[in-house]
């Protein structure tokens, strides 16, 4: 199925992400090593042993949050911008939100997530997400409660209402297998591409290759200045004071094992068409006067007025099916101006088995067809909604 390799390849490139960005775990003299004898707990021993342990886990809950905030001095001169953002409460010079994630995940069977918002005055779940027996479930009336919050606070209540009041009977959409491949397919026509021009990746293999790569990021920011700590799980700091001692230490890896970098990178694109020593070239590190002329140029970071942070944190520990594993990465950039961050933090806690059923109050699909015919101007729709008052909103 077409949404099957979709979704094995989004699953894959997640991983990648989190091997990239520096998965890694406490390690500690006293559990260090422990193979869960006796129920002793157990902490990886290596930044991709962490990242394997943490990607064990099959049947397990998460708790997410992506956050983000901005300060500026010029940030809402405006009035327009004061008067909307002030609907939310919101008012100086910063301006700060967050997203939840609640995750159950038992296998790739079945999946539940809730998903809600904290912005100013507002703190409301959005909606909630139900995929099983090959089915997603998204909670509609989540969404339209959602919408009456937001609407109520910009006092418009009365022209948000009526459309509401045309959502069919039922908390929940189904969204079948065969549309879901169909939408996949409708967003990849977007980015000018198909499901069937995603390569095929083995999912050993994919995960071999991440675990290497995470192998490899972990033996670069050792060679760093400042950039690696093992207390209190792993962590892998890039600023401006240690970004050219992470780029010297990225060539001095590189230079030894640029082609099983690349051999692993490919497991994800496909052959790239192009040799190791042609990768060097095409970063400026082709010769030793190459080399030393890059790292001359990247001195100027240092004394930028732009300051850039980025600090990744992860831990793991727990006994066999009972694995706790956090992860948490922070962006910061600053300068005379502004000052900008971006967040994002998990705990993953696995699970003997999680109970996930399909809703029971899902909308009947002959009542979405005839609500979207009359959208379209295609039909007509009566049942809960008031078509004169609809027409004097629009």
């Amino acid at each position: 199925m077409k949404l099957k390799k979709l979704t094995a390849l989004s699953m894959t490139a997640a991983l990648a992400v989190s091997a990239l960005t520096g998965c890694g775990s406490a390690e500690t003299e006293e559990n260090k090593g422990n193979n869960n004898e006796s129920g002793k707990t157990t902490a990886a021993e290596s930044f991709a042993d962490a990242l394997e342990k943490g990607s064990s886990m099959e049947t397990y809950t998460m708790d997410g949050k992506l956050n983000f905030s901005i300060k500026a001095d010029e940030l809402m001169s405006d009035e327009y911008t004061q008067a909307m953002l002030g609907v939310f409460g919101i008012e100086g010079d910063e301006l700060k939100g967050e997203l939840t994630f609640e995750e159950k995940i038992k296998g790739t069977d079945a999946y539940q997530c809730t998903i809600g918002v904290e912005f100013g005055n507002i703190d409301s779940d959005i909606t909630e997400l139900i995929y099983v027996d090959d089915t997603l479930y998204v909670n509609v009336k989540m969404i339209c409660d959602f919408v009456e919050t937001v609407a109520e606070k910009m006092d418009m209540s009365s022209e948000v209402k009526p459309y509401l009041q045309l959502i069919p009977e039922g908390d929940y959409v189904a969204v079948t297998s065969d549309m879901l491949d169909q939408f996949a397919n409708d967003i990849m026509a977007g980015a000018g591409t198909s499901v069937e021009g995603i390569p095929d990746v083995n999912e050993e293999e994919a995960k071999k290759a991440i675990f290497y790569l995470a192998d490899e990021m972990e033996k670069i920011a050792k060679k760093g200045e400042n950039s690696y700590s093992d207390k209190d799980g792993y962590t892998i700091t890039m600023n401006n004071d240690n970004a050219v001692s992470l780029l010297k230490a990225f060539v001095d890896v590189f230079a030894e094992d640029g082609e099983e970098i690349l051999k692993n990178i490919e497991v994800f694109t496909g052959d790239l068409g192009v040799t190791a020593d042609d990768m060097k070239e095409n970063m400026g590190m082709g010769s030793a006067e190459d080399i030393e002329a890059l790292l001359k140029d990247a001195e100027s970071v240092k004394d930028s007025d732009t300051k850039v942070s980025v600090e990744m944190n992860s831990n793991y520990t727990g006994a066999e099916g009972e694995g706790v594993f956090d992860f948490g990465i922070d962006a910061t950039v600053k300068d005379s101006q502004m000052d900008m961050g971006i967040g994002f933090e998990m705990k993953v806690k696995e699970a003997a088995d999680l109970n996930i059923a399909a809703p029971e109050s899902v909308m009947a699909q002959e009542d979405i067809d005839a609500l979207i015919e009359m959208l379209n101007g295609t039909g007509s729709y009566e049942e809960n909604s008031d078509m004169d008052t609809l027409d004097s909103v629009a």
